[in-house]
């Protein structure tokens, strides 16, 4: 027991070391200077398939590994955030709704609604590959 509670202690200090920007200006100087991806996550409160992509896609430990190595994170909520004009194109009130931008801001891709950490992994690596 003890060692699913370290687990799990474990799992959940790891997903919390994501580091998600407000600003999304801000996020795409940033993915400049350190030449990363950005990735805009469009979320609700009390949304439960946006949880799940938070609570357990994006706290897995390969994805997390790619999040914090390659991406920076902005992170708006449709229910309390103003959704900027640049994000507006690829947003279709649709949560969440996870974009994808180069550090230049060329749309790449998105992923809408929930998905499983295995597919989500692998959009991640095929947008790491080009």
């Amino acid at each position: 027991m003890k060692k699913l509670f370290f687990l799990l202690l474990g799992v959940y200090l790891f997903a919390s070391n994501l580091n998600w920007y407000s600003d999304y200006k801000k996020a795409f100087e940033v993915a400049k200077k350190e030449n990363k991806y950005v990735m805009v996550d469009i979320s609700k409160h009390d949304c439960p398939p946006c949880e799940f992509m938070k609570d357990t896609v994006m706290s897995g430990g390969d994805v997390v590994k790619i999040l914090n190595s390659k991406f920076v994170l902005v992170e708006y909520y449709a229910d309390a955030d103003d959704i900027p004009e640049k994000f507006r194109k690829h947003y279709f009130n649709f949560t969440p709704a996870i974009l994808f931008y180069t550090n230049d801001g060329k749309f790449i891709t998105g992923v809408y609604g929930a998905t499983s950490y295995t597919h989500f992994l692998e959009e991640l690596k095929k947008i790491i590959k080009g």
